[in-house]
């Protein structure tokens, strides 16, 4: 059901079920396109027991769920101490590793912009108008000005040897186009990734010291990193700034005025040619 955020939100809620009333648990071999999970990284007979804690099966509360409706369960209660353990063994992840793969030996920062299935559209060649694609009208993309920011915050604990990423699914959002043209004269080594394979891009977000998040549950792969990264994060006002001593930075529009016009003209996103002027404007950021 869904890509692979709503993916690891479904195994979320089936793992802390799980934990709850000491099931079993067979996660699927899919959850991520172009991984192939070890066989004995997939199936815990007892998942209490694996953690640690060994408890009777209940078959009745173990029944099978469908992804959709493990999607939309409601788990009360804290989320299970499990669920990283379970999944970083699923994904091969560990403290150089990740996807069975060697993290890079050079840090690096990776900025994701969400695009593809909320910024998706043609121009009309004959009028020039723009003609939107169907999109979720309550993702919508972050202004380039948020990224550039969060851009401006890593640089300032980056050493010289950095390379910096933006992930990007499709060019059609505006901000991976403008960062293609950023990429020719920028001051730090930048690499613009457009399309690339999955697998490659997950496993730079893995090991990235910092990232920038887009909207939307894909930034539920960096919950798994076994580094201690700093997490970038966009906010409609300073009301979204966290406490002190976390590892979250948020950045939001200063201006009241543009941080106004900025929330009200997305929250209903279509992706309309005005939608998509606002997202390359220039806007002050704060940082907290």
């Amino acid at each position: 059901f869904g890509r692979l955020g709503n993916r690891l939100s479904i195994l979320h809620n089936l793992i802390s079920s799980a934990d709850t009333d000491c099931c079993g648990v067979s996660i699927p071999t899919n959850i991520l396109d172009g991984w192939n999970p070890r066989l004995e990284d997939t199936k815990f007979t007892n998942l209490n027991e694996t953690c640690g804690a060994h408890l009777e099966v209940n078959q009745t509360r173990c029944a099978a769920k469908t992804g959709k409706d493990w999607f939309y369960s409601r788990i009360k209660g804290p989320p299970s101490a499990c669920y990283k353990p379970l999944l970083r063994r699923y994904f091969q992840i560990n403290s150089t590793h990740a996807l069975g793969k060697k993290c890079p030996e050079h840090p690096h920062v990776v900025l994701h912009v969400r695009s593809g299935d909320i910024t998706r559209g043609s121009f009309n060649t004959t009028s020039g108008t723009w003609t939107p694609g169907p999109v979720h009208p309550l993702y919508f993309p972050y202004p380039t000005a948020y990224y550039l920011a969060a851009l401006n915050s890593m640089r300032k604990r980056s050493v010289s040897a950095t390379t910096y990423y933006v992930l990007c699914e499709d060019s059609s959002n505006p901000s991976c186009d403008y960062f293609l043209n950023a990429a020719i004269f920028a001051q730090v080594d930048l690499h613009v990734r457009i399309g690339k394979p999955l697998l490659e891009d997950v496993n730079l977000l893995l090991c990235a010291n910092e990232v920038g998040v887009a909207q939307g549950s894909f930034k539920n792969v960096i919950d798994l990193s076994s580094k201690e990264q700093k997490v970038h994060e966009f906010g409609h006002d300073p009301r979204a700034c966290p406490r002190q001593g976390t590892s979250r930075i948020v950045h939001y529009i200063n201006d009241t005025s543009q941080r106004r016009l900025y929330t009200e003209s997305s929250k209903n996103w279509r992706n309309t040619g005005y939608q998509r002027n606002l997202v390359n404007r220039h806007y002050a950021m704060q940082t907290c």
